[in-house]
């Protein structure tokens, strides 16, 4: 497999987007996360989308939990967040404090961090 690890800095306030290129050979890949120091009190949303920042593509293509975790993907099916093989997507990141059905941290109230985040991206992918 294929893996590849960055950093990646969320603006406070602003939506991070990373381009998600399923190669055609890919059957199955791992997207993780994790902080960088101590990002307590809010939420880690992420998702699928077709457009930068646009709707997730499935409800098996989102995270919306503590900053901590993967987020399963396939081409083959064998995973619940399938996507097309040499499709292009991207990964979506926002944190904020907001109601738990708030995925895209845009619902009136929802709580910037007070400052820029940083957390680690681990792709992994399986040909």
């Amino acid at each position: 497999g294929q893996t590849r690890s960055a950093t990646q800095t969320l603006t406070s306030g602003h939506v991070k987007v990373v381009g998600l290129s399923m190669d055609s050979n890919t059957k199955a890949g791992r997207l993780s996360y994790g902080p960088v120091g101590n990002i307590s009190g809010f939420t880690f949303k992420a998702w699928i989308s077709t457009e930068p920042d646009g709707a997730r593509v499935s409800s098996a293509c989102s995270y919306n939990a503590y900053v901590e975790g993967t987020l399963r993907i396939s081409t083959d099916g064998s995973r619940d967040c399938n996507l097309s093989p040499g499709g292009s997507y991207y990964f979506n990141m926002a944190l904020c404090q907001s109601s738990a059905d708030d995925l895209y941290c845009s619902k009136a109230g929802a709580l910037a961090t007070p400052a820029d985040a940083k957390i680690v991206l681990v792709s992994n992918y399986e040909t």
